[in-house]
């Protein structure tokens, strides 16, 4: 591993943790000593956080972390109600081989068991894992780095909400169908149910976060 995608892992995650919370400002030497990190290394981690609209960089003041507005979270979750119906509904179409197969089925047996044990933690990582195969099983750099950064972006709220929604079985059980219909080939019924599965939860998170009067994260 290169010292500079160390870097970047170190300050992604902590900004993923809420440990570096949005509005959070640094200089470079700040943070270099706050990850025992050289700056050079640390520079290049912060250029590409800032591709991943993560932070900005301001001339001589160091970099910010960004804040999440309620409109960003909006627009991110239709982003995502539009593409990833369509990428199940690719896959329903591809012959996907058993390793593949295996590992979304690997992901939906983590949420079940998440849902029937109540670990809502657990539920979130597996759902978390499910999201970042689709792309990945499209064969597809570009398509998966887009995914990933708009999931980095909106993984603030998602943590927010996640112990207060209610579909966590539900939503598990969608994606089991959803499977169901990629590993029989029905690609219609798979875009169908996906696409729907996105408009309930979208509206579930963005509903929560209105009655909280949470404007930014």
């Amino acid at each position: 591993m290169s010292l500079v995608h160390e870097a970047y892992l170190k300050v992604h995650q902590q900004i993923l943790d809420n440990k570096l919370p949005a509005g959070f400002q640094a200089t470079e030497p700040e943070l270099a000593d706050r990850f025992n990190m050289s700056r050079t290394p640390l520079r290049e981690a912060l250029i590409r956080l800032e591709n991943d609209g993560l932070v900005e960089r301001i001339p001589r003041r160091g970099v910010r972390v960004l804040p999440l507005f309620y409109q960003d979270i909006k627009e991110i979750y239709q982003i995502f109600e539009i593409i990833e119906p369509e990428m199940a509904a690719d896959l329903a179409k591809q012959s996907l081989d058993k390793s593949q197969i295996a590992s979304l089925e690997e992901a939906i047996i983590g949420m079940e068991k998440a849902v029937s044990e109540r670990n809502i933690a657990s539920w979130a990582e597996y759902d978390r894992d499910y999201h970042r195969l689709l792309p990945r099983l499209q064969s597809n750099r570009r398509l998966e780095m887009y995914i990933t950064r708009l999931s980095s972006q909106i993984h603030r709220a998602r943590m927010v909400t996640v112990h207060l929604r209610t579909t966590h079985g539900w939503a598990t059980e969608e994606l089991r169908k959803i499977h169901d219909c990629i590993e029989s080939g029905d690609a219609e019924q798979a875009k169908a149910l996906f696409r729907n599965r996105w408009k309930v939860v979208s509206e579930e998170l963005l509903g929560i976060l209105k009655s909280l009067g949470i404007a930014q994260l």
